[in-house]
């Protein structure tokens, strides 16, 4: 059965987030989700970083580009590769607020087609 949300998460170089994005996903108290990374890094630094954070977490799932996608293309190969009812785009230094953020997204999902998330930047929220 399919996870009711999909993290995609595409990364590109900048090892040194990765890490703090997985765990923000792992510490949610909502569980049924799968993390979709799709990396545009020309070399293996990312396969590295994401193989030792899904050791023992079998709902990341990685996929490296064949070939250079860009910020946009591999975005949209996250969201392609995705098995999930609803799709969180979580970039690579991102991070959710709080362990309820993905229980809170779910919960708004009930009443409605489409969701909002804000992001904070600097102790502020930006909405987009």
């Amino acid at each position: 059965m399919p996870p009711k949300v999909s993290i995609c998460i595409p990364v590109y170089k900048e090892i040194e987030f990765v890490d703090r994005a997985i765990r923000s996903c792992q510490s949610q108290t909502f569980d049924d989700y799968e993390i979709v990374i799709t990396d545009d890094t020309p070399d293996d630094s990312m396969l590295r970083a994401v193989s030792k954070a899904a050791e023992n977490d079998n709902r990341i799932k990685y996929f490296r580009n064949l070939g250079h996608h860009g910020a946009a293309g591999n975005s949209n190969y996250a969201v392609e590769k995705s098995t999930g009812e609803w799709i969180k785009l979580l970039y690579q230094d991102d991070e959710f607020s709080g362990v309820n953020s993905l229980e809170t997204f779910v919960r708004e999902s009930s009443n409605s087609d489409v969701i909002f998330s804000a992001c904070y930047n600097n102790g502020t929220i930006t909405q987009t």
